[in-house]
């Protein structure tokens, strides 16, 4: 029920969104450090930050350094505006402590008493006065338990944007998730092929792997940019019978 836009390090950089930009146009945009480190004026109304590990180590000399950069996200924002952050990561919530905005947590395991939560099979937005529904866990159709965060994390930037919860509920209904993120890509002879390339750091291919219980066969691959390649051990010896590298 928004006019909206969607781009930036996915799809049409937000330059190109330009011409289609109105009062009343909101831009869905997503950031990369690569972006953010080099801000000058770019002040979001409301921020969105789901998690943080150590990742592009082959661009940023340190941790630290990308980090300060992920955190410039915050940096414009203003009282007025919002922090959308994972409560489940302390990380994050350290990196959210910098900026001015009003934050808006969401959890699917630390115990909120205002936030977005999940309650009665239902993603709940809890306030100091009451509980509002916003989707049901029903109508979520995506491979990966922890792309539950990304859902919880979107209904929250709807709920402060004004969106109804019936039509939160009817997007995310008809949402089969994106190319290359935890994507069936087929099943032959009952093999079934999960295409989850998008997993490009440790910490998402540990994500991905433990989405499923057992009978794994990873392909697993690319350029190392930092992290610990040891955390993903004990998930694959509980998961995998083979592991096919590149």
């Amino acid at each position: 029920g928004f006019k909206i836009t969607v781009g930036g390090n996915i799809g049409a950089p937000l330059s190109a969104q330009v011409s289609d930009s109105t009062p009343d146009t909101l831009h869905v945009v997503e950031t990369s450090s690569f972006q953010l480190e080099q801000i000058d004026a770019f002040h979001p109304w409301i921020a969105v930050m789901l998690n943080f590990s150590p990742d592009h180590l082959d661009r940023h000399p340190t941790v630290e350094a990308y980090a300060a950069a992920k955190a410039r996200v915050f940096e414009n924002q203003e009282p007025s505006d919002w922090a959308v952050v994972n409560a489940d990561d302390p990380a994050v919530l350290e990196l959210a402590r910098r900026g001015r905005a009003g934050r808006h947590p969401f959890a699917r395991e630390t115990s909120l008493s205002t936030g977005t939560v999940i309650e009665s099979g239902w993603i709940v937005n809890r306030r100091a006065d009451r509980a509002e529904r916003l989707v049901p866990l029903e109508a979520i159709h995506l491979l990966g338990r922890h792309l539950l965060i990304d859902v919880m994390a979107a209904a929250t930037v709807g709920a402060i944007a004004g969106v109804p919860p019936p039509a939160m509920t009817a997007a995310v209904d008809s949402f089969r998730g994106l190319e290359h993120a935890m994507e069936l890509a087929g099943e032959v002879r009952g093999v079934r092929f999960v295409n989850d390339s998008k997993a490009t750091n440790v910490e998402s291919a540990l994500r991905s792997i433990e989405s499923f219980e057992s009978g794994l066969v990873p392909i697993m691959g690319g350029r190392f940019k930092g992290g610990d390649l040891g955390l993903l051990r004990l998930p694959l010896a509980a998961r995998a019978k083979a592991l096919v590298t590149i």
